[in-house]
């Protein structure tokens, strides 16, 4: 991706795992099973010090919410958008975009 004012490359896979990491730090996580995916994957909810793992990637602009299959984090990716914050500070292609071929 691109930063929209400079023309900057910017790593998001890089700067999403160090939010996640400085999310979680040295705290516990909890995770809750959801369910499964079409190829027997189990599906979670996430939690660090109560607060939703999945929430605040999305709001934090370095995550997207994954509409194919639920709406659940769509009021947070609006509030990451407006503020211009993550990957909304940039020009991008989004993953399951990428991964057939929009590059």
């Amino acid at each position: 991706m691109y930063a929209q004012n400079t023309g900057e490359v910017i790593r998001c896979g890089q700067k999403s795992a160090f939010f996640l990491a400085d999310l979680l730090a040295e705290h516990a996580v909890t995770c809750t099973e959801a369910g499964k995916d079409r190829y027997g994957r189990t599906l979670a909810h996430c939690e660090v010090e109560g607060q939703d793992v999945g929430a605040a990637m999305v709001r934090a602009g370095w995550a997207l919410a994954f509409v194919r299959y639920s709406r659940e984090y769509l009021p947070q990716e609006e509030e990451a958008r407006t503020a211009g914050a993550g990957v909304w500070a940039t020009e991008f292609v989004a993953p399951w975009s990428w991964r057939r071929g929009a590059r």
